[in-house]
């Protein structure tokens, strides 16, 4: 698994995954810990599956936003606030969504 390099990547993905259960809490810090620490192993690869992860709550929010509009009527700026975090990478923007409706 190591000569093909899909080891590292799969532990990116399992990393991010991680990462994506708490939106910025305690087990995501961890998590990227563990990605950033692996950058001198491989490159890089498990950082940037990990990386990639986190912005998929926050995005999808944001989207959802705009999506279904009459849905999230009143939270619009919450839905493009939750975009650009999640263009940088920033999970937070996810949380007044998860707060709300689940």
């Amino acid at each position: 698994m190591e000569a093909s390099k899909v080891g590292m990547a799969l532990l990116g993905l399992v990393l991010g995954m991680i990462a994506g259960i708490d939106m910025g809490g305690p087990i995501n810090k961890i998590a990227s810990f563990g990605a950033t620490a692996m950058i001198a192993v491989d490159g890089g690869k498990a950082m940037g599956c990990a990386a990639a992860s986190f912005a998929i709550a926050p995005m999808g929010a944001g989207i959802a936003t705009q999506i279904f509009r009459k849905k999230f009527k009143d939270d619009q700026g919450l839905g493009v606030n939750a975009t650009i975090l999640g263009f940088m990478g920033i999970s937070e923007g996810a949380i007044p969504f998860a707060a709300k409706y689940t």
